[in-house]
């Protein structure tokens, strides 16, 4: 989905869909400087500290280093599909994403994005994919995910964009209900619940159901911010021996043509 994939670090994140290309934000124009959000009223609304505290708190996050495990339940096929792996993040727009299934030996996803360009791995046909993404103004995290959600949107964006609700708060864990108000999110899901560390506002839970009844739910067991990253990793994605790649061809959008908004991996 969208703005809901972990995509953690590129995240970040699902069901098997990530963003490939940014599109534009309905009506997510952030508050001018000087002026104050119409939306964020902290004085009066708890969730709206938790989100300004969210916020705060994300910014602070210069690279970080998670385990992920993400749940399929597809109602399709009636079975649960459990990816395990690892998600790695350098700010702005360096991120790492890689899902393997245990009881598939050599059934693996992988996303590298690398500042303009999305490096899709595809097992089956042993390809890597080259998707370049839109410029964007420097510093500025594309709307790609989870990683948009997670660290590139403001509270005010937040709220504006999605129906929040704080379902429930303790010492330990902050549950936040999330639905979709536009038509391009609903296409991606119907309802979502994030369950962020009360005491650092990370993300421990991501789940959400889809149009189609199927439900994704992404664990973050463990979190290490502030790591020690290789940027050549990012940079010099590797093309595995006996692999080939191809540039994803560009939609001339200027002609009316839309850019696919999400990659399906593979099942």
């Amino acid at each position: 989905m969208r703005t809901l994939w972990l995509t953690v670090a590129g995240v970040l994140m699902t069901g098997g869909a990530l963003q490939a290309q940014a599109t534009n934000t309905p009506n997510a124009t952030t508050t001018p400087p000087g002026q104050a959000s119409t939306l964020l009223d902290p004085a009066h609304n708890r969730l709206d500290v938790l989100l300004i505290r969210w916020q705060n708190e994300m910014n602070k996050v210069q690279s970080l280093d998670a385990q992920l495990v993400r749940m399929t339940k597809d109602k399709t096929f009636g079975d649960t599909v459990v990816m395990e792996g690892v998600a790695r993040y350098i700010k702005p727009d360096l991120a790492y994403l890689k899902l393997e299934n245990h009881t598939r030996p050599g059934a693996f996803e992988q996303f590298i994005w690398s500042g303009n360009n999305l490096y899709e791995y595809r097992p089956a046909d042993k390809l890597v994919r080259i998707h370049q993404l839109p410029p964007r103004p420097q510093g500025q995290v594309a709307d790609d995910g989870f990683l948009s959600f997670i660290f590139g949107m403001k509270a005010e964006d937040v709220k504006r964009r999605y129906d929040l609700r704080l379902a429930k708060e303790d010492e330990n864990w902050t549950y936040i209900h999330i639905y979709p108000r536009y038509a391009a999110d609903k296409a991606d899901f119907q309802r979502a619940e994030l369950v962020l560390n009360s005491h650092t506002m990370m993300p421990r839970r991501l789940w959400f159901e889809q149009p189609n009844k199927n439900e994704i739910t992404w664990e973050l067991p463990h979190i290490a911010t502030g790591v020690q990253l290789p940027r050549a990793a990012f940079l010099n994605p590797p093309i595995p021996a006996g692999w080939r790649k191809e540039i994803a061809k560009m939609v001339d959008t200027s002609q009316g043509g839309v850019q696919p908004r999400v990659i399906r991996p593979q099942r």
